[in-house]
């Protein structure tokens, strides 16, 4: 079954002058990962909030993948919210550094944002493609991935709760990582999303 998923690592633009202006690694990571692993997934990456909700209003995906930094925290919820109201059987997953440790926090942050179906815990770039993956098997569906066990994630169980498991081990060997470089996932990141 193919799948289109939106991967972004927003940023505000204050009149040109951007708040972040480095390149999206971790999102063009997970990109290259899923184009080797699950070549029917087609992937998009966005960093410019204008361009992402042109995109979600002409060309909803089946998954949005957000990024969770101090710096672009608000903005990721907000798209959250907005893919909700574009298509709420959109599945949508925020991962990131800007959560609490402390497992009990989790828990907490995800209830108070429900536009988030599920928050990846550690290193996105294969935990990405495994949740994408799990959600095909669902035959897209929140309802049946609900139904299901998630790993390194906190995600919404079909009783309405929260469930948080624990993160997976880190991959050691670098080799086993697809470089966005040479891939050419950051290629078509800077073909597709780049100003002039």
């Amino acid at each position: 079954m193919a799948a289109k998923v939106y991967l972004s690592d927003l940023r505000y633009n204050y009149s040109g002058v951007l708040a972040n202006d480095c390149m999206p690694l971790g999102v063009a990571y997970m990109k290259a990962v899923m184009d080797r692993e699950e070549p029917q997934i087609q992937s998009r990456l966005f960093v410019y909030p204008d361009r992402l909700l042109e995109a979600l209003r002409s060309d909803p995906p089946d998954a949005l993948m957000v990024s969770n930094y101090c710096w672009n925290e608000a903005l990721s919820l907000q798209f959250g919210k907005l893919a909700k109201s574009i298509r709420p059987d959109m599945l949508v997953v925020m991962g990131g550094p800007n959560i609490s440790i402390e497992p009990e926090r989790q828990i907490e942050y995800l209830a108070r944002h429900p536009q988030i179906d599920v928050y990846v815990l550690g290193e996105g770039d294969f935990l990405a493609a495994e949740i994408v993956r799990q959600y095909l098997d669902a035959g897209k569906s929140l309802r049946r991935l609900r139904e299901r066990t998630l790993p390194s994630a906190l995600y919404w169980n079909s009783d309405g709760e929260v469930v948080r498991n624990s993160m997976w081990a880190r991959r050691k060997e670098v080799d086993e990582i697809p470089s966005p470089w040479l891939t050419g996932s950051r290629t078509s990141f800077l073909t597709a999303n780049s100003r002039p």
